[in-house]
């Protein structure tokens, strides 16, 4: 799984940078207006060696610039309409964080299609998922809370107590770590060994317990 985002927040020493996605330390100060000497802004920069960029900020904490979602971003290997759904989701995130929710909910639920389950509640879809692909307990609980946290963003009285930004942000870490196990992963097991195979090293899996090291 990857690093945690960590959503930028005013006067905070320490988030994710919306430009180099990095978790890296930031130093904020004062800009004032030339006139008047009144403190008009605010500018923090990104002190990651590579990075350096800046970001404007409002005297009251808010982002002026870049405007770009402060979600985090979610770079797994998810086929491009669950892809679409998740960069909408973000798109949301700073104006609702709840319609972000029930959004990654959708998305929860276009996985289950992906994967060969497309019929009935997506509770059953998610257990025929667990079973079918023997998934960790650590994805079970992500798979439970990403269905939780987007039921509880269309009802009136929420069964999960929390503020809504901080819960969502966690479910698009959540997201990343699934796409993680069920997409990424595997790709890149695929590719690998593809690699073997076109080296004639391998035929099929079964063969690496056959497959003799090279004498030096």
């Amino acid at each position: 799984m990857k690093a945690i985002y960590e959503p930028p927040k005013y006067n905070e020493k320490t988030f994710t940078c919306p430009f180099c996605h990095r978790t890296s330390m930031h130093r904020f100060q004062r800009v004032n207006s030339p006139f008047t000497k009144e403190h008009i802004c605010n500018v923090s920069q990104c002190l990651y060696e590579k990075c350096n960029e800046h970001m404007l900020w409002d005297i009251e904490g808010n982002i002026i610039y870049p405007k770009i979602s402060t979600a985090p971003a979610v770079d797994e290997e998810f086929p491009a309409n669950i892809q679409e759904i998740i960069e909408e989701a973000r798109l949301v995130f700073d104006a609702s964080p709840r319609a972000a929710l029930a959004l990654l909910r959708v998305a929860l639920e276009h996985i289950c299609t992906d994967k060969g389950f497309k019929n009935g509640y997506l509770k059953g879809r998610l257990e025929n998922l667990i079973k079918d692909k023997q998934l960790s307990q650590e994805i079970i609980d992500d798979l439970t809370l990403i269905k939780a946290l987007g039921d509880d963003s269309v009802h009136a009285i929420p069964i999960i107590e929390g503020d809504t930004k901080e819960l969502a942000t966690l479910a698009f870490n959540l997201v990343a770590n699934i796409g993680d196990t069920l997409y990424t992963q595997p790709n890149r097991r695929k590719s690998l060994l593809a690699q073997l195979k076109d080296g004639k090293r391998l035929k099929t899996v079964n063969d690496i317990t056959n497959d003799k090291e090279e004498e030096e």
